[in-house]
């Protein structure tokens, strides 16, 4: 929320604690407790350097900082696609709070949700849960409990089965299944390979497709060779 709000030049803004705590559905409270309530989540964002504060009059200002937790001053992400990941602007859909997804999703559900939406890919591979385990720092029972949750909720998905190589197998050659996110939740695929998905559609794109699956089907790549 801070970060929606704290728009101006130093990245800053000054609110009253019961404003914060009716917009964040902590404190509906007016006389005087929310301060108390707001500030022990303030506290925690600061202990995770992730927000710096200090008094502005009678109510407190609060800075954000670099989300990576360095405690470096905030800076915009230039949005360069051929960047670093610090370029690119992580974004979470507003339907997360306006939906209530923030509240009736449980806490390994919103984990592998921002897992699978920082892979920036239109579908992906669900790896085995050792391996997000080890990759982002949670546990397997959390990554599986999470993945089982978005499925439930309709949120993950089948994509598509798809045929890869795979050294392990007789035959050299195994299939698997590809997930996606729901919409809202599928908006940071990378650039380009929303560029492959837009060009895939042209008459271009169509004729190309249809071509190189002809060539696999051994009918019909037949009955289009010449006599």
């Amino acid at each position: 929320m801070i970060h929606c709000v704290a728009a101006r030049a130093d990245w800053g803004v000054t609110r009253r604690s019961e404003t914060w705590g009716r917009a964040a559905g902590i404190s509906f409270a007016t006389d005087g407790t929310a301060s108390a309530a707001v500030s022990r989540h303030l506290a925690k964002l600061k202990e995770l350097k992730l927000i710096s504060t200090a008094s502005d009059g009678r109510m407190t200002r609060i800075t954000k900082l670099l989300e990576d937790g360095s405690g470096n001053p905030y800076t915009r992400p230039s949005g360069n696609a051929e960047g670093s990941r610090k370029d690119i602007y992580f974004k979470v859909p507003f339907a997360y709070w306006e939906q209530g997804y923030y509240r009736s999703l449980d806490i390994p559900a919103k984990a592998m949700l921002f897992i699978l939406m920082s892979q920036r890919s239109r579908s992906f591979v669900l790896h085995k849960a050792r391996e997000y385990a080890l990759w982002d720092g949670v546990s397997p029972s959390t990554v599986g409990r999470g993945i089982e949750e978005l499925k439930a909720k309709g949120l993950l998905y089948e994509f598509l089965s798809e045929q890869y190589l795979d050294g392990s197998s007789v035959f050299g050659q195994s299939r698997r299944v590809r997930w996606a996110l729901a919409a809202p939740f599928d908006l940071n695929v990378n650039k380009q390979e929303l560029e492959a998905a837009e060009a895939a559609w042209t008459p271009e794109g169509i004729a190309l497709t249809a071509l190189r699956l002809g060539s696999r089907i051994p009918v019909l790549s037949g009955a289009a060779a010449p006599r």
